[in-house]
């Protein structure tokens, strides 16, 4: 007689190599991925399309498929494993990547949001917080967005007033003549405060209205005849067009020195930035201001002329540094009959940017300008030309999706055939800001 423990023996019998054959397989699957021979490890899957619904299988071979730009294949699998497990936070995270990469942004946004609030860890919480970001300017194009921050700090100017650093000065065709106290180099410590914001709103498919507006003030613990404020206000329109983003602007600025008007600038703006590939971008632009200053300083009254173009290239390093480089010109005409006062400038910019962690950013810049005047100094029969050269360092600290803090170093340089106008600064700043987005 056949009796049930024989029956289920033979059972075994059969069903054993198989199970062992699929362990194998997902274990090979396993192995590829964490080699991260993704492109193998899709291969290796797309072999044995009999394993899809074991679980194991469906995890690594989601992971493989989403790495190897199959984000459909992906998803399924990875849906399927989560069907059977729904409390594994690293399949959920992989998911939420994935539907950000296929633009399913609401879904990705409710995966991301559902491991954020199981308190993942730092570097987690990180990165999930750089998707939201992502994911919030992707809904600008579609909903209304915006984003609004308030900032203070300290630190210390070491000539807030750039002046020259000497009183005993040669200069042309007056000979040796001695500088004021208030033309030579002030040090003081100062206190930063800054707020902003921008709102963005689509209009109709591809195209967005924006407007934005800022304010900085910087007051100094001595010199106060030096505190600035700075207003800005700009308002205008952008059009995506699948690798192309047009954007005009009409901008207005106000600079205030120790509570009195300085001066005003009103001007337009477009730009056209081109997207070459995923790591390379090249913006060009032009703009027109007019620079409308105030008392007796009206004489500098002037209208400028620029042009622009920069290029923007993630390179490939576990730091994710991405690099910034342009170049600028520009020329100032004076509106008072004074061309001496006008001016040709050009000059560029570098910047490298990187993230040694997910709660860290770097960055390193270099700007430089030279200036050729229009006419000689009426008074020293001299041609006036300028160099200016700056190097800063920032060093940015994540402490969590609205919170951050922000230490500034900069170096800055401008040297002149007429030594009334050079000057050295530099200048520290610990800056902590708050950003509501």
């Amino acid at each position: 007689m056949i009796t049930f423990k024989a029956i289920t023996v033979v059972v075994l019998l059969f069903l054993l190599p198989g199970a062992a054959r699929s362990a194998s397989i997902a274990q090979d699957l396993k192995n590829l991925v964490e080699q991260g021979k993704l492109s193998d490890a899709y291969q290796l899957g797309q072999a044995h399309p009999d394993q899809l619904g074991d679980p194991d299988f469906d995890f690594f071979y989601g992971l493989a498929a989403v790495e190897s730009g199959r984000l459909g294949e992906g998803v399924l699998a990875l849906e399927r494993y989560l069907l059977n497990f729904p409390a594994n936070d690293r399949a959920r995270l992989e998911l939420a990547r994935a539907y950000f990469l296929l633009g399913e942004d609401a879904r990705a946004r409710d995966e991301f949001v559902s491991i954020r609030e199981k308190n993942p860890p730092p570097q987690i919480l990180q990165t999930i917080d750089r998707y939201l970001d992502a994911i919030r300017i992707r809904q600008g194009r579609y909903e209304t967005t915006s984003r609004f921050y308030l900032e203070a700090g300290f630190g210390r100017d070491s000539n807030v007033n750039s002046g020259v650093a000497s009183s005993s000065l040669n200069l042309p065709t007056l000979g040796n003549v001695f500088v004021s106290p208030s033309g030579t180099r002030l040090a003081d410590k100062f206190f930063h405060f800054a707020g902003g914001g921008i709102v963005t709103k689509p209009v109709a498919p591809g195209i967005s209205v924006f407007f934005s507006g800022d304010a900085t003030l910087k007051n100094f613990e001595s010199e106060t005849a030096f505190n600035q404020g700075i207003a800005n206000l700009s308002g205008g329109a952008t059009w995506l067009k699948e690798d192309d983003i047009y954007r005009a602007a009409l901008t207005f600025n106000r600079a205030i020195i120790e509570n009195d008007n300085y001066r005003d600038v009103s001007g337009i703006s477009a730009d056209w930035i081109r997207k070459l590939n995923q790591q390379q971008s090249v913006t060009t632009s032009i703009s027109y201001a007019l620079l409308d200053y105030q008392g007796a300083n009206s004489v500098r009254n002037a209208g400028i002329t620029g042009l622009g173009l920069g290029l923007r290239q993630v390179l490939s390093g576990q730091w994710q540094p991405v690099l910034s480089v342009s170049g600028n010109y520009a020329q100032e005409r004076n509106q008072e009959s004074r061309p001496d006062l006008g001016r040709d400038l050009y000059g560029g910019n570098a910047q490298i940017n990187f993230s040694p962690a997910a709660e860290w950013g770097i960055n390193l810049g270099y700007t430089m300008s030279k200036s050729r005047y229009g006419s000689a100094d009426p008074l020293m029969l001299v041609t006036r030309a300028d160099s200016y050269q700056s190097v800063d360092i920032a060093l940015i600290r994540l402490i969590d999706r609205h919170w951050s803090v922000r230490a500034e170093v900069a170096k800055i340089k401008n040297t002149s055939n007429i030594a009334l106008y050079e000057f050295n600064k530099d200048v520290f700043a610990v800056k902590l800001r708050h950003e509501w987005k």
